[in-house]
This record gives C-alpha cells, structure tokens and sequence, in this order.
C-alpha cells in the first residue's frame, strides 16, 4: 500500500504506548508522518524513542478535563 498520502501529515493515535496503537504509529513514523502518541503509560518501544517526528501525551482520556490538556497539547505542537 502507498502511504505518500500521509507524508508530513499530523497523525493523532489514541491508545499507542503499546501494542496495535504503537505499531500503526511507527508505520506511519516510517513513511515520513508526524506522529502523537497518547496513552496511559510510558511509551515501551526504542524504536520509537529514537525519532524526532513524534511526541506523546500521556493521559487517560476517559477524563474531560485531560482531552481539554491533549487539544491544547496538539495546538501547541503540531499548528
């Protein structure tokens, strides 16, 4: 599959310290996107921790008030 649709794109993935979220977020990592990761944990890969296009929120976001904080955060980093 082409992913050059998404070349220097901002990509939101909820859920993605670890598992299916974490593996979507480094495939679009590898085809040149810029990439938030949120979660409620610490972010467990190396690989990722390495790229410079990225950033992560860490938050549960089943709280109102930490989706207000990610939103504010996406602004700030991505706009």
């Amino acid at each position: 599959m082409n992913y050059d649709v998404f070349k220097n794109k901002n990509v939101l993935i909820t859920g993605s310290s670890s598992g299916i979220g974490n593996v979507i977020g480094k495939k679009f990592l590898e085809n040149k996107s810029n990439v938030i990761f949120t979660g409620r944990g610490k972010l467990k890969d190396n690989f990722i921790q390495n790229k410079n296009k990225y950033k992560y929120f860490k938050g549960d976001l089943t709280i109102e008030k930490t989706i207000d904080e990610l939103y504010k955060f996406v602004l700030k980093n991505f706009t």
